[in-house]
């Protein structure tokens, strides 16, 4: 789709057309040049001053992306307060393929789909997501030096995302999102944020060796293992209404001052006695794999 004008925008470069605190690069129907007038843009979306004043938290510029796939070969680095969104509200429809650079800077992103790495892999995820898909170690995963402390919402990642991978950390706000192994703070990492209606595959939530879970977990689920499973529970952990399967909900050590399961379900496996570890933690109206009854502590 080769575009001349659009309502509202003027045509700044041979790339992009520009209005205000917004840039849209030209989309045609090679993905390649797409690609160069995205990186184009993006970089001319950093240059601006809205309103006259320079690019801070509550003073963004966006690089607003008409639907197509947008292929580069270099590495691809976001920087902060320059958000990313696409046009259409099908992610599907705006594919971003290349590669991401590590970034802590804080920048937003909507409606788009990216490949493995997208959106912070290795780095510290703090801005906002929506509607957004990524690969694996996606959204400031990826293992050690990987944090997501952002918010995303109805996203999804591949393996080792949202914080994910040895040694991640998920220390945001995921509400009704989707990813496959060791993510959202899974082995040896920590879970400390708050997940609402989040589903993982396995070691996911706090799970694994040295994994320290200390945040809020709500109706969230997991096939495999998840949930502080073999980790170490800390702080006021909450897991409500979620559903794991053989070795969820089991910790191997807890220094926390409280901890509530309730209404939780395990679909290996029975919960176990966690006396010896803490009667600090409580199971409340949980239900076995067999569908007795778990009341705990």
């Amino acid at each position: 789709m080769n575009l001349s004008t659009i309502d509202g925008f003027v045509r700044s470069s041979g790339v992009s057309f520009a209005a205000g605190s917004y840039i849209i690069p030209v989309v045609t129907d090679d993905n390649s040049v797409n690609g160069a007038n995205f990186l184009a843009a993006y970089t001319q979306a950093a240059a601006l001053n809205p309103g006259g004043s320079g690019l801070s938290s509550t003073n963004r510029a966006c690089v607003l992306l008409l639907p197509g796939t947008y292929s580069w070969a270099g590495t691809f680095t976001p920087i902060a307060f320059v958000d990313i969104a696409g046009i259409s509200s099908n992610r599907a429809d705006v594919q971003l393929v290349g590669t991401w650079g590590p970034t802590n800077a804080n920048y937003n992103v909507s409606n788009l789909t990216g490949g493995t790495g997208a959106f912070g892999a290795n780095s510290n995820f703090s801005g906002i997501a929506d509607n957004c898909a990524g690969g694996s170690n996606s959204f400031g995963g990826g293992g050690t030096g990987g944090n997501f402390s952002g918010v995303a919402n109805n996203c999804s990642g591949g393996n080792s995302s949202f914080g994910g991978g040895t040694g991640g950390v998920f220390s945001g706000t995921a509400n009704n999102c989707t990813a496959l192994n060791s993510s959202f703070g899974g082995l040896a990492g920590a879970f400390t944020g708050t997940a609402n209606n989040c589903s993982g595959v396995n070691s996911c939530f706090g799970s694994g060796s040295s994994t320290s879970f200390t945040g809020t977990a709500n109706y969230c689920s997991v096939t495999g293992s998840g949930f502080g499973s073999a980790g170490v529970f800390s702080g006021t952990p909450k897991i409500t209404g979620c559903v794991g399967g053989s070795t969820s909900f089991a910790p191997s050590a807890s220094s926390a001052t409280n901890v509530l399961m309730k209404d939780c379900r395990l679909l290996s496996g029975s919960f176990v006695s966690v006396g010896s570890i803490s009667t600090t933690i409580k199971i409340r109206n949980c239900i076995n794999a067999d569908l007795s009854a778990a009341n705990i502590n």
